[in-house]
């Protein structure tokens, strides 16, 4: 599954891209996941971070007002991000790292491609007693998630053009963090709509605007929040 995904990600390093590409509701939605995940983790300036599975390095830019160091298995992808930060390639089951080198380590993403206890166990052994571990999971009770693991069902598994297969309750969630791990909450943020990239090449000012004006003002609403696609969880390492 690993090299699927490392060939899959090298292939798609040099057109990446175009998820970032301006006046989409792709490019919105990824804009205002960083916030939401800045707003909740607010690195300091003396702390030491890791990013796990850090791809071109969309979280790397605003962790760069700490020490921030980039990780990342596709080779090509981390090249995409060579003049952000100081970068590692390798396998997040596996961490090149002392026990307890960062003050904060961070995922997003990955959870969503390769579904592994190992990885979460990777992370707490490299954070520092009574620091953080800020990780997102795609939730499965978002419309995006029914959605998506209802095509996997009806193709058994073989139909699966993103990679994105895995989907996480919040009992799974649980069952995924170590016993050195507490966790403090599970914040429901990635207010996206079902098949977003297949809008990835759309570009309307007037779409975008009213996304953002429906996520500022409608994500907490009952029905719409299901449009919130994502987990993120905050959990501290026990002292």
């Amino acid at each position: 599954m690993k090299k699927t995904l490392e060939r899959y990600y090298d292939q798609r390093s040099s057109s990446y891209s175009d998820l970032d590409e301006p006046e989409t509701i792709v490019s919105c939605v990824r804009a205002i996941g960083i916030k939401d995940h800045m707003a909740v983790i607010r690195p300091k300036p003396d702390d030491k971070i890791l990013d796990v599975g850090c791809g071109t390095g969309r979280f790397l830019k605003p962790f760069s007002v700490a020490n921030v160091v980039g990780f990342d298995l596709s080779f090509n992808m981390l090249r995409r991000a060579k003049n952000i930060a100081p970068l590692v390639r390798g396998d997040a089951e596996h961490l090149p790292f002392k026990d307890e080198s960062f003050d904060v380590v961070h995922s997003a993403g990955l959870t969503g491609v390769l579904r592994s206890r190992k990885i979460l166990e990777e992370m707490a052994r490299v954070v520092r007693s009574n620091k953080y571990v800020y990780v997102s999971f795609p939730a499965a009770s978002s419309m995006s998630g029914a959605i998506a693991r209802s095509i996997l069902r009806l193709s058994r598994g073989k139909y699966n053009p993103s990679l994105l297969d895995h989907w996480y309750t919040k009992k799974d969630i649980r069952v995924m963090f170590p016993p050195s791990m507490e966790i403090e909450e599970m914040i429901r943020l990635g207010w996206e709509l079902p098949f977003q990239r297949l809008f990835k090449g759309l570009r309307s000012k007037k779409l975008s605007r009213l996304f953002v004006f429906m996520e500022r003002h409608l994500r907490d609403k009952p029905l719409l929040s299901l449009f919130g696609a994502r987990f993120l969880v905050k959990a501290r390492k026990k002292g």
